[in-house]
């Protein structure tokens, strides 16, 4: 869940909340895993900027806490979005520090739907890489491609999917993995796909990074 609103006081100021809970399958295994923290931003006309805070934690894969920036602006039907910032890995055998970097572009061909194509890339210099090396690399390139359709404005409920490929190098050991996703959001208050993305709470793809704790 998001929950955005004015600053009383601050003419354009901004805060949002995030929190999120998932529960992940994985050869045979299960995890847990928490997403919390929240953004500080700027909303223009034609724009908005601001900084965000995330921590990530898995079940037996440690934290991550990322810390950066981020910008939208908007092009008639079309919103480009950037960010960056910092990462810090704890609490498992591959902890370290990093940097990360995404752009996304979203068009609203009409107003109910959106496609949105995005580059995510983040990269962790750790403390210990294996038995041998004293450290190591860990490396994420994510490439997304995915739509929304807000089918009720009345509610506020839309539809939404897409597919994300992610090439992962960790200690120079490649490996990849194909990712459909699909689910429904509720936005409270009435308007148009594009009112929400732009006036509401902040573009979902905005706040924090592609990459998770246990990367």
């Amino acid at each position: 869940g998001d929950v955005a609103g004015p600053i009383n006081g601050l003419s354009g100021m901004n805060v949002q909340v995030d929190g999120n809970y998932m529960h992940n399958w994985s050869h045979h295994e299960s995890a847990e895993q928490w997403n919390l923290g929240g953004s500080l931003f700027w909303a223009g006309m034609d724009n908005r900027v601001g900084v965000n805070v995330i921590y990530d934690t898995v079940t037996h894969a440690g934290t991550l806490t990322n810390a950066g920036v981020f910008a939208e602006q908007y092009f008639g039907n079309f919103t480009g979005m950037l960010k960056g910032g910092w990462l810090n890995s704890s609490g498992s055998d591959i902890g370290g520090h990093g940097t990360y970097l995404g752009g996304a572009l979203s068009g609203y061909f009409i107003p109910d739907l959106a496609v949105t194509g995005s580059l995510d890339w983040g990269d962790v210099v750790t403390g210990l890489a294996n038995a041998t090396l004293s450290r190591g690399d860990v490396n994420v390139t994510a490439w997304s491609v995915g739509a929304e359709w807000l089918f009720s404005e009345e509610y506020g409920v839309s539809l939404y999917g897409g597919y994300t490929y992610d090439q992962n190098d960790v200690f120079k050991f490649k490996t990849h993995a194909n990712v459909w996703h699909v689910g429904l959001r509720w936005y409270t208050g009435g308007g148009s796909l594009e009112d929400h993305q732009r006036n509401g709470t902040l573009n979902p793809w905005l706040p924090g990074t592609a990459i998770s704790a246990g990367f």
